[in-house]
């Protein structure tokens, strides 16, 4: 009998550890996942100069060959970035 009462009691204390600690994770899921998506309504800092960078590269494209660019955009993509997104910034 006393034996499992001490099980027992040993089994609800893991179960309270390990429900604490999903909760831990979970609430740190959800502030990295909202620091990488944005809040609704608020601009990333960086975001006004993407912008400015991907006009930027946009107007100057025309200054390279096109084997440049293909070069160019394989290396971007190996490297595990969308291609269609950072070109005009790299240039």
């Amino acid at each position: 009998m006393m034996f499992a009462l001490g099980a027992a009691v040993i089994l609800l204390t893991a179960a309270v550890f390990i429900i604490h600690r999903e909760m831990r994770v979970h609430a740190l899921n959800v502030r990295v996942a909202k620091a990488i998506a944005g809040m609704p309504g608020q601009s990333r800092p960086m975001d006004d100069a993407m912008t400015w960078l991907t006009s930027l590269g946009q107007r100057y494209r025309r200054f390279y060959s096109s084997e440049n660019l293909e070069q160019m955009r394989t290396v971007v993509q190996a490297s595990g970035f969308n291609p269609h997104r950072m070109m005009p910034i790299l240039i």
